[in-house]
């Protein structure tokens, strides 16, 4: 492995050599590639890959890309939320949930519910007494139970208590002689039967009701002749007359024996002596028996027989079909195994046929019999482990079916924990077949273009991968990529499955009109395959949000900015988790193992991990009880995890995101360069073509504003002036501040108002009433209106407390004397009485309070909506006119969407109900309505007489006035409390949702009438100053504005003469005004308060100037409809709707002059930028402003991914989550660590425990921190200049004074007394400062500049420029520059000059120019720098009045913006030339010089070879002449030579011929 990663590396250093130029690629020099001769030959053979511009090969989304991606997304979500329904589904969740929770039993006469149950015990009272009551179609309101009742009890193996390995009794086995055979128990859910007790136990005597075929009423009853009950407890006797028929004795007996039960002991035998004796028997467990084939029994079976005494002549014995638990394998619960009892429903019209003419019981009697038989005959005996009791509802207001299932988990301690599961599932009407539905049956076009560009989506990566190949792998986003594929591949496929498993769908089918006892079987069948459905949609969704993140990175650079922060933070964050973790654990083990005996949270390890987790989270709940139970060692533990995690842990996360900001931030500058080379290169990866489209856009924008429309990009006036306080603004807004509060102070009187009300709702709620329970056989007494739940709770509040709230508030005297508030004072000697609540508060009228009821319409269910045995065809439901039913809003006037309502006495169904509203109630405006003229309820007027009044009420309760077609019902009257000079309209709702659940609320609006009578004339001035000077200052905000236009149309008309038109006008006018309330943000502040302000007043006076408080008062007598009515308003009725009115338009008031207070205290924010370091906050903001903004879209999307998985795993049970609204605030609160997890803790399980952790760990520790961390750099930066100029202050040779000594009172005393001497004209206002920020500004960069970290260069201490770099510095209005001081013309040359060639050689940059641009930048510094000191010179030689400065003023931007319009001019000359003729031959020059390249290297490789071969041959040569010459030297050692072998003769000399 690591030879081979050695390699690896090798052959890479060897590839980048290559790539470099330092080496060969080959020895042979025909393997050079183009590539490398072109490099080479042309641009140097030390040309690297460095030296190059660098191109990130990774695919870069775009903006096309990213919108496309946004409708996949949108189309996602409605093909899986269309199909999930969380919002109904909580809803109808909520009510049910509600209803089990809420639903009581006594227990030594106290009330108590579900979260009260511990014990066993509980359990059995609990299932007695609550479950029969939710059961009930009379109390569970719109949910119906269909279906049977399941009851899965499983039981544990018991064994000895003695060693295993000895078999010796154990030291306690005495005491205890049996247990469990494992302490963990059995979970409920758990499959294996390992530990269960698989013997068949019990005896319980059968019902009628309860069995399958040939159902009664009662119990199924067997007999017997001759024979007589043996082997029992004798429980009771009844001794009969002779007279009395024997048949009749028979009945009473069996009607005795059947209700009969002593100690638990129930009644299972009893026999009749010839003497008319009955003898009721208690027969145990081991006495029954097996029945013998008795030739006269009389029933259809009976399991068990108790025992018998034989050859009894004339005795009848009688005992009950009896019946015994048998262990089943997989028909329970979630399929378990465990004992199975199915409990049949009944509806109360069946019941009523199946008794005949006895009296029918009610279903909770029906239900709780059946119970207490089972428990009797030892259902939950010592051996019980677990019971899981399951049904299903159905609410066909929604279509929802809803899995209620009730766990009862015990332990081997004893305790018993329950714990409730609500599970719902939408089918509607359309969907229920005798077949299942294909996948394509429910489609719509939204499915249709999620299904297209799921496939586009693929063949796009696909493509991907085959263009990239095995580099496709390379990047984590592709990755990510495939992932979400397969998500939304599962999702698909889940959801083809879930419609292939439908078979509860079909048995609705089956059984809409016939009886159907079916068991939660089916259903659970059915959801377990919707249910994978919702996981796969749970995880996908949030997966897209995030892949959006992708196309944010790919296309906005600030976005890259923030990315690369969590990358770069990603691994210390990692590591930092793991510290976390390991404390988090330790933390979480002390804890358990410390505090876990006394402290629930803390009792098991998992629910220490979560109570830890929630303090990390900032939730400190659970300290009250730890500190209760541990006070000295709790308070070391919470100290120690607050400071460890909350001051350590979660801070040194914060300085890891804020240091990976930093390094992230300096990475964009450089990349920001690079992208810059990358685009003078024409390289542009990632442009689509709606990116490209839009930058052509943003180009063309650009030079619409860089034209004739508007002055240059670098000229524009686009930055903020600098904020000069004006003493006389000040001073005025000052006052202007203090008169507004009072005046709305006075306007409103909060405080009174607050008090009415508070009185008014504590007499309503704190009014008690009673609720007879006949299935607990008491009277709930002091129920109040918190405790309204139901429709029966809202009759009873109706028609007790309401009347204690109205008659009995008041004691009826006041100091000892008769209150005289109770008689209308001024009819007297005429007797009008009054109602008085809290002995002040006067109830107007005489029919002083009005109920209003809305009902829904109603109509049959018919075949389509009808489940047989419990919801007939004829069955009334409510009848809605779109897909779903309404949601009744919490003001009680809404309905999202529009009900169908019942507008008509004869649409109210009930006959009873319908007479009793028609006696008491007539149809016309009521609560909500917009006025007198629109009927939209029932309205039925109170007297002031108590016996009229309960007279009224007993006839509407009685009657079913609150039944299930109930909408609506609100009760509403006006108080007037003469003390406080004020009214409050009192309004009590309820409104009846279609869910079942009923919610209620109390709405008041105070109303002041006499608003300038008495001590309030002082208002009118009040209201007079504060116009006027809103007026004041709406006028300097128009002033500015008009200003800042009249700047702009100056600067343009000095850039270009020529007039604009009619379009071009309003454009500049229109850019100006943008510009004015864009560049500083106080501008748009104040106008913005201004316009608020205007309609505060004018719905001031809308409220001031209406009919009510013109013209209401007071008669002498009240109008009783006897006489004439000469007044706006005669009847209660209309005087309550008047108020109604009246409070609204109070409330919206309110409310606007609210916001308005905001803004007016955010205004002075503007006029605190006189301090430095108010500026330098601003400025940070301003500067990080765009950070913060890409921030917010990041954290959006964020917080979108984590709603869209806490919408879809917890929605259906929890209200912080069940819409997408509510569970954006749920996650934004934790990341604000303000969120309250016990609702989540409750039912999120695992679930919960990964969600928190998750947003623990991305919202906590990374996004939070990363807005900390952009406010700190910007700050730090802000802050730094500001200490730099501080420095630059207090420098004695400093051009700008320094500032006043002293704290900072003093130092406000003297700039506001030199800000007043100046506006006084007493004090000449010299130089204009600068602020010391820009001071430090300037000093930094010029500190930073590169001409300051030259050889030789220092930064001048007063100016803190390099002086060398001929840098200025304008540190006023009468400051000059350092290199010219007021000289004469005669000296223009001269001082020109001052920028020459020797003196810009000083900067480095300047030496590597081509000599030619060495001479334009020294030509046009030059010819600049004498233009601006020519007007410098105009300006400050001589006075000059303020028109003067800003003629010249103009005319120098007039002749510079001329030279610029002349030079910008030649440089487009300049650029068109080079596209039309240097461009067009670029290509082909570069082609030669390639081909050039290319020969001269070819000829070169060509000349090596010559050479080589050149060298071959010389050495071939070379070799033979030295053979020749040793041949030689060895024929001169020879005796006798050849004369051939002889040298030549000198030249000159004849050869001697042979």
């Amino acid at each position: 492995s690591g030879g081979g990663t050695g390699g690896h590396m090798l052959r890479e250093l060897e590839k980048n050599a290559v790539r470099k130029g330092l080496v060969l690629q080959g020895e042979n020099w025909e393997n050079i590639t183009r590539d490398d001769i072109y490099r080479q030959r042309v641009l140097g053979t030390k040309t690297g890959a460095e030296d190059f511009i660098t191109c990130d090969d990774k695919r870069r989304l775009g903006l096309a890309g990213m919108i496309v991606y946004i409708l996949f997304v949108v189309a996602t979500m409605n093909f899986t939320w269309r199909r999930l329904d969380i919002t109904v589904s909580y809803k109808v969740n909520s009510a049910i949930e509600d209803r089990v929770r809420s639903a009581v039993y006594l227990e030594d006469q106290m009330e108590k519910t579900w979260s009260d149950i511990i014990v066993v015990e509980d359990m059995q009272k609990w299932l007695l007494q609550a479950f029969p009551n939710i059961l009930s179609p009379v109390v569970q309101g719109n949910n119906i139970p269909i279906g049977d009742v399941r009851f899965t009890l499983r039981r544990i193996q018991q064994v000895a208590n003695t060693d295993p390995e000895t078999g010796v009794g154990m030291r306690f086995s005495l005491k205890a002689p049996y247990k469990w055979k494992s302490q963990a128990g059995i979970q409920a859910h758990s499959g294996s039967t390992d530990l269960d007790n698989t013997t068949a136990f019990g005896a319980y005597r059968s019902w009628g009701t309860n069995r399958g075929k040939q159902p009664s009423i009662g119990i199924v009853w067997c007999s017997v002749d001759d024979k007589a009950c043996a082997g029992g407890e004798l429980l009771d006797t009844l001794k009969f007359s002779h007279k009395l028929n024997f048949a009749d004795v028979i009945s009473t007996c069996k009607d005795w024996c059947q209700d009969l039960s002593v100690d638990s002991k129930p009644c299972r035998c009893f026999d009749v002596s010839p003497e008319r004796k009955c003898s009721f028997f208690w027969s145990p467990d081991e006495t029954l028996t097996v029945p013998a084939p008795y030739v006269n029994m009389e029933c259809d079976s009976s399991p068990k027989v108790p025992a018998m005494t034989e050859n009894k002549i004339g005795y009848y014995t009688f005992w009950p079909s009896m019946g015994f638990w048998r262990f089943t394998q997989d028909n329970g619960w979630l399929h378990t195994p465990g004992f199975v009892s199915m409990l049949r429903l009944w509806t109360q019209q069946d019941l009523i046929e199946l008794a005949g003419d006895e009296v029918p019981p009610t279903q909770a009697d029906v239900l709780k019999r059946q119970i207490q038989d089972w428990f009797d005959g030892g259902f939950t005996s010592v051996g019980m482990a677990s019971l899981v009791v399951d049904f299903i509802v159905h609410n066909p207001n929604y279509q929802v079916y809803t899995w209620v299932q009730l766990v009862f988990e015990k332990s081997a301690a004893g305790i018993l924990r329950p714990d409730l599961r609500v599970d719902s599932l939408k089918i509607t009407n359309d969907r229920i077949s005798d077949e299942a539905q294909d996948v394509w049956s429910d489609l719509n076009a939204w499915d249709v273009m999620y299904g297209v560009l799921l496939i586009l989506y693929v063949l796009s990566e696909m493509f991907e991968f085959g263009t990239r190949g095995v580099q496709y792998f390379n990047h984590p986003w592709n990755w990510f990529t495939m992932f979400t594929i397969l998500l939304h591949t599962m999702t698909v496929i889940s959801r083809w499955v879930y419609v292939g498993h439908q078979s509860f769908s079909m048995d609705l089918y089956n059984h809409k009109n016939a009886p159907w006892r079916s068991s939660p079987e089916t259903f659970q069948d059915q959801f377990d395959a919707h249910q994978t459905f919702d996981l796969a949609c749970a995880v996908t969704m949030p997966c897209m949000c995030v892949k959006l993140v992708q196309y944010l990175n790919d296309i906005f650079p600030r976005v890259g900015v923030l990315m690369n922060t969590i990358y770069r933070a990603g691994t210390p964050i990692v590591f930092l988790m793991f510290i976390f973790t390991d404390l988090f654990l330790a933390f979480v083990t002390w804890s358990h193992l410390m505090f876990g005996k006394h402290v629930e949270d803390f009792s098991s390890f998992a629910k220490a991990c979560v109570t830890n987790i929630e303090l990390s989270f900032g939730n400190v709940d659970t300290i009250e009880t730890l500190n209760e139970q541990y006070p000295y060692s709790g308070g070391v533990f919470f100290v120690s995890h607050v400071l460890l995690f909350y001051f350590i842990i979660v801070n040194f996360g914060k300085a890891v995101v804020v240091s990976s900001y930093e390094d992230a931030t300096e990475l964009y500058a450089k990349a920001q360069e690079a992208e810059e080379q990358r685009r003078k290169a024409s390289e542009s990866p990632g442009q689509d073509f709606m990116t490209r489209t839009m930058d052509s856009v943003k180009l063309w924008f650009d030079d619409v504003l860089t034209a004739k429309f508007g002055n240059s990009r670098e000229n524009r006036l686009t930055r903020a002036k600098r904020y000069e306080p004006n003493p006389l603004e000040v001073a005025l807004y000052a006052i202007y501040f203090f008169f507004y509060l009072l005046m709305t102070f006075y306007m409103l009187r909060v405080g009174w108002k607050h008090d009415l009300a508070t009185t008014i709702h504590e007499t309503l709620q704190d009014q008690t009433f009673s609720v007879p329970d006949a299935n607990l056989g008491a009277v709930r007494h002091g129920k109040t209106f918190k405790d309204v739940q139901s429709r029966e709770d809202v009759a009873l509040w109706l028609s007790q407390a309401l009347p204690k709230a109205l008659y009995n508030s008041s004691d009826g005297t006041f100091a000892g004397s008769a209150n005289p508030l109770h008689l209308y004072q001024s009819a007297l000697p005429d007797v009008y009485p009054q109602l008085v609540l809290n002995n002040w508060n006067i109830i107007l009228g005489q029919s002083p309070v009005r109920i209003s009821t809305r009902y829904f319409k109603m109509s049959p269910a018919g075949t389509s909506r009808a489940i047989g045995g419990f919801i007939q065809t004829s069955t009334q439901l409510i009848e809605t006119d779109v897909a779903g039913p309404s949601e009744i809003g919490e003001k009680g006037t809404g309905f999202d969407p529009a009900l169908v309502e019942a507008t008509a006495i004869d649409e109210i169904v009930d006959p009873s109900a319908r007479q009793a509203v028609q006696r008491n109630c007539e149809y016309k405006f009521a609560y909500g309505a917009d006025n007198v003229d629109t009927a939209n309820g029932f309205s039925c007027m109170l007297s002031v007489d108590y016996n009229q009044t309960m007279h009224i009420l007993k006839d509407l309760t009685s009657n079913n006035f609150v039944s299930n077609q109930s909408a609506t019902l609100a009760v509403d009257f006006v108080v007037y409390n003469g003390f406080a000079t004020m009214f409050v309209y009192t309004g009590i709702l309820f409104q009846f949702q279609p869910s079942g659940a009923v919610t209620k609320s109390i709405v008041d609006y105070p109303i002041q009438m006499d608003l300038y009578g008495g001590p309030n004339w002082y208002r009118i001035l009040l209201e007079v100053l504060v116009i006027l000077l809103t007026h004041y200052f709406f006028g300097v905000c128009v002033k500015g504005i008009v200003d800042t236009i009249m700047e702009h149309l100056r600067h343009d008309r000095a850039s270009d003469p020529e007039p604009y038109s009619n379009l071009q006008r309003p454009y500049v006018v229109l850019r100006s005004i943008v510009l004015h309330m864009t560049t500083d943000l106080f501008n748009l502040l104040d106008l913005t308060s201004c316009l608020f302000m205007a309609v505060t007043m004018i719905l001031w006076y809308e409220v001031v100037f209406s009919t009510l408080q013109q013209e209401f008062f007071f008669t002498e007598r009240p109008y009783d409809g006897s006489s004439a009515c000469y007044v706006e308003w005669c009847g209660d009725d209309e005087v309550i709707m008047a108020f109604y009115t009246q409070g609204w338009r109070t409330r919206i008031f309110a409310r606007v002059c609210a916001c308005n207070t905001l803004l007016i205290f955010l205004r002075i924010l503007k006029y605190l930028q006189v301090y430095p370091h108010i500026r330098i906050i601003f400025r940070a903001l301003r500067r990080g402003i765009g950070d913060v903004m890409w921030f917010l879209i990041l954290l959006l999307v964020v917080l979108l991914a984590l709603t869209c998985a806490g919408h879809q795993w917890f929605g259906v049970r929890i209200q912080s989550f069940h819409t997408l609204g509510e569970g954006f605030l749920a996650c934004f609160s934790m990341a604000l660590s303000v969120y309250d997890h016990s609702e989540l803790r409750a039912v999120g399980g695992f679930g919960y425990f990964i969600f928190s952790m998750t947003a623990l760990g991305v919202l906590r520790f990374v996004m939070m921190n990363m807005f900390f961390g952009i406010m700190d750099l910007n700050y730090r930066e802000e802050h730094a200049k500001l200490e730099e100029g501080e420095k630059v202050l207090a420098m004695p040779s400093s051009a700008n004074s320094a500032p006043p000594e002293g704290g900072m009172l003093k130092r406000a005393m003297t700039y506001g007394q030199n800000l007043w001497q100046r506006s006084r004209g007493k004090v000449d206002a010299g130089p204009e400062m600068l602020p010391v920020e820009d001071l430090g500004a300037a000093r930094l960069s010029a500190m930073n500049s590169p001409s300051s970290r030259q050889p030789g260069s220092e930064v001048s201490e007063t100016s803190g420029v390099s002086p060398a770099a001929g840098s200025l510095v304008l540190v006023g209005k009468g400051g000059a520059s350092p290199t010219r001081m007021h000289g004469d013309s005669d000296d223009n040359h001269q001082e020109t000059a001052v920028i020459s060639e020797s003196v810009v050689k000083k900067n480095t940059n300047f030496l590597y120019l081509p000599p030619e641009m060495k001479t334009w930048a020294v030509d046009t510094a030059t010819e600049a720098y004498g233009l601006i000191e020519q007007f410098h010179g105009r300006r400050f030689n001589g006075q000059h009045n303020k028109h003067e400065l800003d003629r010249i003023l103009e005319e120098a931007e007039s002749a510079i913006k001329h030279r610029r319009t002349a030079k910008r001019e030649e440089a487009e000359q300049t650029y068109k030339n080079l596209n039309n003729v240097e461009l067009r031959t670029l290509k082909e020059i570069h082609q030669d010089q390639e081909s050039l390249a290319w020969y001269i290297m070819k000829r070169e490789a060509e000349l090596k070879k010559l050479e080589a071969m050149q060298k071959l041959k010389q050495q071939k040569h070379d070799s033979l002449v030295q053979a020749a010459r040793s041949i030689h030297e060895d024929e001169d050692e020879a005796p006798s030579a050849n004369v051939e072998d002889q040298a030549p003769p000198p030249e000159g000399q004849a050869s001697n011929p042979a």
